[in-house]
């Protein structure tokens, strides 16, 4: 029982810096997308939104007929992460016994 407890508390750290990690990868892009729109901003003169999306439809001129669809749907790619700890379970009830010294009688 203690073992799947360490494991299952390790998998939550894990996921937990996962989570950190991907919210900071995030932040990075956020302020990315907003240093071009507001250069794109500065150099145009004009604006036309705080995200590229608007400012995608705002250069197409507004035609809705574009090949794009009007909502795409974002990639989901599953992938399974193996674990940082794996927790290692033996039998219950059992215990080991460690042979140190034999003795070896001859007949002669």
């Amino acid at each position: 029982m203690l073992e799947a407890q360490k494991g299952a508390a390790m998998a939550e750290a894990q996921l937990e810096a996962d989570v950190a990690q991907i919210k900071s990868m995030n932040q990075d892009r956020k302020r990315f997308n907003d240093l071009v729109m507001a250069v794109a901003k500065d150099a145009t003169g004009k604006d036309h939104g705080k995200t590229p999306k608007e400012w995608r439809e705002a250069l197409a001129g507004g035609n809705k007929s574009s090949k794009r669809p009007s909502n795409p749907s974002k990639p989901t790619i599953p992938e399974e992460v193996p674990l940082v700890y794996n927790p290692a379970f033996a039998p219950v009830g059992f215990s080991t016994q460690t042979l140190t010294q034999t003795r070896v009688i001859e007949d002669a």
